[in-house]
């Protein structure tokens, strides 16, 4: 009968902690022990993909719907170019030549602000799980030759064809945006208990949330700019009032129930098909900024109203609207001159 092997035992250093280490041969327990240092290198320098993905999984509780959508694509680019490296072996050099390669790339100037602050809330991030001490992005600067991305306002043939169709196909659903501002995932979540008629308002506390092509009901945080009311205007109360159903149910729905993206972006584009209009959802929103802006509502007011999280982004767009009518008076009185 062979002899059974004896086990042998051997304390290593891991990390810090002593352990044990067990096998039948010097050649097995080195193994093993190259195998745990690998996994402690790992943990204590990990590869930037993983801390990323932390990162989201953690941000992504903290913010808005919105927010957190929009720094799904920075993160799949900077993923694609940084993931498979570990965090300790990113420089702010290769920070610095990947925003000069991407700004070169045509990109707006915001697109590139994106990625630029994706990679600084990771490294962040890093820091402070202690995988790094120095956040190697924080120098990182935009290129000057970056061009500025210019908001668009929906034409106004198009605005006047929303008005003309809203009680055709589809077309309460943009005659609803135009009047209240709100954004694709907000206006679907909205039910007819949070229309109150008496008071002319309509209660925002909710989103759809388009997950594989299912939608998924999402309570917002409560913050201030997430939660809102927003007025009821009488041209859109008109129109609810004709259609008005079960308190319970949702003012835009499919047959199916929920809306989902597929049904949406079906219904959305065949609907602009259908009468020739190009504009989009949020060109829409655009547009009742603009009637905010012509109804002479403080900053303020406009930024509660339409869920702008800084009040920044609601003068911004102010801004437009008032370059956009002086250039426009400017040509205006160049033709007439020029007659």
């Amino acid at each position: 009968m062979p002899k059974k092997k004896k086990r042998i035992e051997k304390k290593v250093t891991v990390g810090g902690k002593r352990v044990s280490v067990y096998g039948y041969s010097a050649y097995e327990i080195q193994e093993k022990i190259e195998e745990l240092k690998k996994q402690e290198d790992k943990k204590r320098y990990p590869l930037f993909r993983t801390v990323a993905d932390d990162w989201y999984e953690a941000h992504s509780r903290e913010v808005e719907y919105y927010t957190a959508e929009c720094y799904k694509s920075p993160l799949n680019d900077v993923q694609k170019e940084f993931g498979d490296i570990r965090i300790t072996d990113i420089t702010a050099l290769d920070c610095q030549a990947y925003i000069k390669r991407y700004a070169q790339l045509g990109y707006k100037q915001q697109t590139v602000k994106l990625r630029r602050s994706v990679l600084r809330q990771v490294f962040d991030y890093a820091i402070l799980q202690g995988y790094i001490t120095v956040n190697p992005c924080i120098a990182v600067s935009i290129p000057k030759n970056v061009k500025k991305g210019t908001r668009t306002l929906p034409p106004e043939e198009d605005i006047a064809k929303i008005k003309e169709h809203k009680r055709d196909y589809f077309g309460l659903f943009p005659f609803f945006v135009l009047y209240t501002g709100m954004r694709r995932e907000e206006a679907l979540a909205i039910m007819w208990n949070d229309i109150d008629f008496e008071n002319n308002t309509i209660t925002v506390n909710k989103v759809i949330v388009f997950e594989s092509n299912k939608s998924v009901i999402r309570n917002y945080t409560k913050t201030e700019s997430g939660d809102r009311i927003v007025p009821l205007l009488a041209p859109l109360k008109q129109e609810l009032l004709r259609i008005k159903h079960k308190d319970n149910d949702f003012v835009f729905k499919s047959e199916k129930g929920l809306m989902n993206k597929g049904t949406f972006d079906y219904s959305f584009n065949r609907y602009r098909k259908l009468y020739g209009i190009q504009c989009t959802v949020h060109q829409l929103r655009h547009e009742f900024a603009t009637i905010c802006y012509d109804a002479e509502l403080d900053v303020k007011d406009a930024q509660a109203i339409m869920g702008h999280s800084k009040e920044s982004v609601t003068r911004d767009i102010y801004t437009h609207i008032r370059n956009s009518r002086q250039k426009a008076i400017a040509e205006k009185l160049n033709n007439f001159v020029s007659a």
